[in-house]
């Protein structure tokens, strides 16, 4: 199919989900550059961008693929990325539910050595699991897109070049392009 056109919204949904994505990448960059134990607000900044936003590009591929489907995208592939969606949303709120209640119930010295006899040791685990499970979660939907990007195909671009012989810096004369006299073809 060809000459297929996208809707405008499904369009526009996916130019959206590209900056999303790249502000996702951004949030995982500052998450990765800044420890928690020394800048801990930005080292959280890029963690909800990271998070927060990935959550934002999984949705938006849910809803990117039903509109391609059954074009691109099995019916399959909907529910596993529908289901991918959902565990990411839950585990990002269960995250930030989980470390605020750990946050008010620690009473050790340091949080970077976080001990059971700290308190709020099994909110901190579960609030840590949520954010592997959340991780795992945008790591399986872009694997779910292997499928798809195989199917695109890309035709090499003819590339012309015009040299203009008269006014170059270069001693070039027409014995160097046999065959045409004013541009070449790559």
């Amino acid at each position: 199919c060809n000459s297929y056109q996208l809707p405008r919204q499904l369009r526009n949904l996916n130019y959206a989900s590209l900056w999303v994505g790249w502000g996702g990448a951004l949030g995982l960059s500052i998450l990765a550059n800044f420890q928690e134990t020394e800048v801990w607000w930005v080292h959280n900044v890029g963690l909800y961008l990271c998070f927060g936003l990935g959550m934002i590009w999984i949705w938006s591929c849910v809803i990117t693929s039903f509109g391609l489907h059954p074009l691109t995208t099995t019916r399959f592939m909907l529910v596993v990325r529908t289901f991918l969606a959902v565990v990411n949303t839950s585990a990002f709120l269960l995250m930030l539910i989980a470390a605020q209640v750990a946050r008010y119930y620690y009473h050790g010295a340091d949080p970077t050595k976080w001990d059971p006899d700290d308190g709020g040791w099994s909110w901190h685990v579960v609030s840590t699991v949520s954010e592997w499970v959340m991780a795992l979660a945008l790591d399986l939907t872009l694997l779910s897109l292997v499928l798809e990007f195989k199917k695109i195909g890309l035709d090499e671009p003819r590339i012309i070049v015009h040299v203009d012989t008269v006014n170059s810096f270069l001693e070039i004369s027409d014995n160097d392009f046999p065959g045409s006299s004013d541009s070449m073809l790559a």
